[in-house]
């Protein structure tokens, strides 16, 4: 015996509910902000030297590239604008040290326009120093990473001394 159309229908309704039940748990929480959802997630890998061994942080398309880096204290970090609009590397919060390029681009760095800047020794190894732009990002407190455009540098140990020949 065939169950009703009734019977196919309820059925049919059922199913539909239990599978909407399930996809509501697949988006964001309610209540939460996208800050939210993305200081959940996992950081970036952080990105080693260059193919030469130099340590450089790219700026262009609204991002720096990579937007997290591993130095070692006392080696030196470059900022290329490679855009074609003027960006910026400031610290996010002031008193924590890290790159600012207004000490030698105060109104900004053009583009084609370099910034080098060296990791300290005198912090602990592991110390996060994160860095925004002013024209495309917003600072962070000292906890969290800053908005749009922003990077984090983090202090590795010191490399050791290269051989001298």
């Amino acid at each position: 015996m065939r169950p009703s159309r009734f019977v196919r229908g309820g059925l049919a309704l059922l199913l539909l509910g239990v599978l909407l039940l399930a996809l509501g748990g697949c988006g964001p929480r309610r209540g939460a902000t996208a800050a939210d959802e993305t200081t959940t997630s996992s950081p970036p890998p952080p990105a080693a030297p260059t193919a030469d061994g130099s340590y450089a942080v790219g700026m262009a398309g609204g991002r720096f590239e990579p937007p997290r880096l591993v130095v070692p204290a006392g080696e030196t970090v470059t900022f290329s604008n490679t855009d074609k609009v003027k960006h910026a590397v400031l610290p996010d919060v002031a008193d924590q040290g890290g790159p600012n390029s207004d000490e030698e681009f105060p109104k900004g760095m053009k583009p084609g326009d370099s910034y080098q800047w060296i990791a300290p020794s005198n912090v602990a190894v592991g110390t996060i120093l994160a860095y925004h732009c002013r024209y495309r990002g917003g600072p962070g407190d000292g906890t969290t990473v800053g908005t749009g455009m922003a990077g984090v540098l983090e202090i590795g140990p010191a490399a050791p001394p290269k051989p001298q020949y």
